[in-house]
C-alpha cells in the first residue's frame, strides 16, 4: 500500500512538471535568444500586440515560451521555397 503511494505522487510530480514546463515564462532576453535576434525585436512584437506579455512588477516582464515558439513559421522548399 505505501508503494501505491509513492507511485501516484510521483506520478502526479510527472504530470505538474510537464504542465508547468508547457506554461513556462521567460525573459525577453531568452525569447531573443530562442528566435536569434535583438531584444527589441521581442519588445516590438510586444508592443504591436503580437506577442502576449505579462509585467510582473514595474520592470519585468515576461512572456509564454509557448508563444515565442508559436512565432516560428516553418519553411518548405528548396532555394525558392514557399512558406506555410
Amino acid at each position: 500500500m505505501h508503494k501505491k503511494n509513492k507511485q501516484s505522487s510521483a506520478d502526479e510530480s510527472h504530470v505538474e512538471s510537464s504542465l508547468s514546463s508547457q506554461n513556462r515564462c521567460i525573459t525577453i532576453q531568452r525569447a531573443a535568444d530562442l528566435l536569434a535576434v535583438h531584444p527589441n525585436t521581442i519588445r516590438n512584437l510586444i508592443a504591436r500586440g503580437e506577442l502576449q506579455a505579462e509585467r510582473i512588477g514595474a520592470r519585468i516582464v515576461r512572456v509564454q515560451e509557448q508563444d515565442v515558439q508559436a512565432l516560428l513559421t516553418p519553411y518548405v522548399g528548396g532555394e525558392f521555397g514557399v512558406w506555410k
